[in-house]
């Protein structure tokens, strides 16, 4: 698709989600769709403000601190981006990926983390 194309089809989705969201505003499922277009989109600050309104809506849902873990690691914000994974960790310690994210951001923010050692 041409950049024209894209940008045509995210904002129409954008616009059909976005009537959605009016008809139905406690939906975290549709806040998250549309966090989900603002970031890919990188307009992280208000993908970032969807993401926290989900989280007064649903304070443990864990995709919305992988998504806010993933603005924290595009911005250099590792402490930040730990700090949301070990939320997901410490409420579902089996959850392999916000371990292995966490990971990444340790090995980000220190480049002598030793992914062998942990």
């Amino acid at each position: 698709l041409s950049s024209e194309q894209k940008n045509y089809y995210t904002t129409s989705i954008s616009n059909s989600l976005n009537n959605e969201i009016k008809r139905h505003p406690y939906s975290v499922k549709l806040l998250e769709l549309k966090s989900i277009i603002e970031i890919n989109t990188n307009d992280l600050k208000n993908g970032d403000a969807t993401l926290n309104n989900i989280l007064v809506l649903s304070p443990n849902y864990t995709s919305a601190y992988m998504q806010k873990g993933r603005i924290a690691l595009s911005q250099g914000r590792y402490n930040d981006a730990i700090s949301y994974y070990d939320t997901i960790i410490k409420s579902s310690p089996n959850y392999t990926p916000a371990k292995l994210f966490k990971i990444v951001a340790l090995n980000l923010k220190d480049n002598t983390y030793d992914l062998r050692t942990g």
